[in-house]
Formats: C-alpha cells, sequence, structure tokens
C-alpha cells in the first residue's frame, strides 16, 4: 500500500516472481521485470519468470 499520494511501483528480481492474490492499493501502476533494475531498465535478464496465479 502506499500511502500519501498515489505512485508506480517496480518490483523488479533478476529471478523472477510469483504471484497470486496479491493487491495493491493507492498504485498508479504496477511493474513486475526480471531483470536487474539500474535505474533504466537497461539489464533485462531471460532467466527469469513472471507467474501469476489464478488469484491474480
Amino acid at each position: 500500500e502506499v500511502f500519501g499520494k498515489s505512485a508506480n511501483l517496480i518490483f523488479a528480481n533478476e529471478n523472477g516472481f510469483s504471484v497470486n492474490g496479491a493487491a495493491f492499493l493507492n498504485t498508479k501502476g504496477v511493474t513486475l521485470s526480471t531483470g536487474k533494475f539500474n535505474g533504466d531498465f537497461t539489464e533485462v535478464t531471460s532467466n527469469g519468470r513472471v507467474a501469476i496465479g489464478e488469484k491474480g
């Protein structure tokens, strides 16, 4: 949950994510990235995976 003004959230993990039943409150947007964040997303890995379950 974002307190105060709504914001965009970025989650970056070079190993990937598994999400099922996630909720993001007071956000403008959410990005899940299988990369290593270095400030401009120029390092992207193909090893990670984003898996979104049936509950989102």
